[in-house]
């Protein structure tokens, strides 16, 4: 879900010193409630409120279609698996 994994990925790969660019339509998120408001922030709405720090301050944020996309998603949720366990961080 982007508005975990993202907003944690990408500022630690910044503080490393790594070039960082993230693939938005490779990403996801969920509805989120708002506990202040009591309201519900859609998918779509999170996602992108989510992207918006890091793309001002941490990466790029680019698009990716075609043939390429199922490839880089692949590759991200192998990543994100080797990461949760640890051998990365």
């Amino acid at each position: 879900m982007t508005h975990m994994c993202d907003n944690s990925i990408a500022p630690g790969a910044f503080n490393l010193g790594f070039n960082v660019t993230v693939v938005a339509n490779a990403t996801a998120s969920r509805p989120v409630v708002q506990s202040d408001q009591g309201t519900v922030l859609s998918a779509q709405a999170s996602q992108e409120r989510s992207l918006t720090p890091t793309r001002v301050l941490y990466a790029v944020v680019a698009d990716c279609s075609g043939r390429l996309l199922p490839r880089l998603t692949s590759m991200a949720i192998s990543l994100g698996k080797i990461m949760s366990l640890g051998f990365l961080l």
